[in-house]
């Protein structure tokens, strides 16, 4: 995803990007600098779902929640 892409998505969602820079303790000049790549790094956007609580980019809540699967092994060792 490109960031202008990622920066209409914010926008168009009310998402004040000087609040958001600070919440993700960014100068607004450095988020600015994210914005204008051309390449926006996916781990930016997982960032940026976390903070909002919500997928805006449509990555899907499994990757922003970046949870690990959970496996129900039942396992014994020794005598049992």
């Amino acid at each position: 995803m490109e960031g202008k892409e990622v920066r209409r998505i914010l926008t168009e969602n009310k998402i004040n990007l000087s609040w958001l820079s600070e919440q993700l303790g960014l100068t607004p000049q450095a988020f600015s600098s994210r914005l204008n790549a051309r390449d926006f790094k996916k781990s930016y956007l997982l960032e940026i779902t976390q903070l909002l609580n919500q997928d805006i980019f449509g990555i899907g809540v499994a990757d922003s929640q970046n949870r690990q699967p959970i496996i129900d092994i039942r396992v014994c060792a020794g005598n049992g």
